[in-house]
Order: structure tokens, then C-alpha cells, then sequence
């Protein structure tokens, strides 16, 4: 299952990235390449990650290479968010966006008792200020009928996804079957990626 799973989600992020990276080169516009360098850089992180379960049968000891390539999609994605939502960012002033980066702390707490402290805070780091902007932007475009609010809303869903993956890693129920919940949310991390594509063609059509 574990096989079919890391499979699915290089050939997922990969095919994200290129389709992305193929739209930039024929539009120019700058959304499809920061879609390619999030989908990309997650891309490379996962493939680091499966090319050393498959040579040493065991996930890394020291996953500093995979960390640092799905840190930089993270970044990617706080720029995709900042670029398409420019004028949402700056002019939506609630305080209920503190309300992500306060959830990320307290699941930073959380992970450092089964984990490192100095990746944990930069996840929450990065996290957290993916959620801020996000939530700012879907405020900000909760009556209104624009299409880019999906981009926040996608943003949002890959948060979620990503904090239910990692808390299963941690419960690991049901083995390495497909019953284990773990399985499924990495495969629905990956088809996340897919659904940017949409979110981020509504954008530029607009």
C-alpha cells in the first residue's frame, strides 16, 4: 500500500508541476509558475523520500532534504496566495485569521512531544501564515462571487489535509494495510494538488 500511495503522489505533484510549468510557458502568467514551483518542490521532497524507502526499506533517520524541499513549496504556496489575493490581503482587516497561525502553535506543542523542536516550529511557522492568509482572503471574498476565492479555499483544504496526515503517522491505525487512515490522507493530499489546477485556471480566466 505504502508503494502504490508514494507512486501516486510523485506522479500527482509531478504531473501538477509540468501541466503548471507547460501553462506558464504558453500564458505568462505568473500563477502557473508559482503553482509549478509549489507542485514542484513538494514533488522533489516526495521523491527523495521514496527513492530512500526503496533502496533502504525504511523512511530517512535525518529527512533534512525532503524537509527543506516541502518547506519551499510551502513558500511557494504563501506566494501564490499573497499574488492572486493581493488586493483581499490588504484590505480585510478581522482578527479571525489569528485563528490559524493559533492552531498551528498549539499543534506544534503537541508534535514536539513525539518529535524535533526546531522542524516543528518552522512547520508552524509556515503553517500558520499559510492559514492567516488564507482565512483573511475567504473573508474577504465570502459574499462575492470572484473566483479567487477558491485559491484561499484550496490553500485551506491543504492545510487540513496535510495536519490529518500527520496526526495519523503518529496514531498509525490499521498497519500497513489499506485500512490505515494515513494511506488515504496522502491520497488526498495528492489529489489536492490536481484540484490547484482548476482553482488557479479560475483565477487567470477571470
Amino acid at each position: 500500500m505504502e508503494i502504490i500511495e508514494n507512486l501516486f503522489q510523485i506522479v500527482a505533484t509531478g504531473s501538477c508541476g509540468l501541466y503548471a510549468l507547460l501553462k506558464n510557458l504558453s500564458t505568462h502568467k505568473r500563477e502557473w509558475l508559482l503553482l509549478a514551483l509549489f507542485s514542484g518542490a513538494f514533488f522533489f521532497g516526495d521523491l527523495y523520500w521514496s527513492l530512500y524507502i526503496y533502496f533502504y526499506g525504511d523512511t530517512p533517520a535525518i529527512s533534512y532534504v525532503s524537509d527543506s524541499s516541502w518547506y519551499a513549496s510551502y513558500l511557494f504556496l504563501i506566494l501564490l496566495i499573497q499574488y492572486t489575493g493581493s488586493e483581499a490581503l490588504r484590505k480585510e482587516t478581522s482578527k479571525l485569521p489569528w485563528l490559524g497561525p493559533i492552531f498551528t502553535a498549539c499543534m506544534c506543542i503537541f508534535f514536539m512531544t513525539h518529535g524535533e523542536y526546531v522542524l516543528n516550529i518552522i512547520t508552524a511557522a509556515l503553517m500558520g501564515t499559510i492559514l492567516y492568509y488564507s482565512i483573511r482572503g475567504i473573508i474577504y471574498y465570502k459574499d462575492s462571487n470572484s473566483s479567487g476565492k477558491y485559491i484561499f479555499i484550496m490553500a485551506c483544504v491543504f492545510c487540513a489535509i496535510e495536519y490529518l496526515l500527520w496526526i495519523m503517522s503518529i496514531l498509525w491505525i490499521g498497519g500497513d494495510t489499506a485500512l490505515n487512515p494515513y494511506y488515504w490522507c496522502d491520497i488526498m493530499l495528492s489529489l489536492c494538488f490536481i484540484a490547484f489546477i482548476p482553482a488557479v485556471r479560475k483565477v487567470v480566466s477571470e
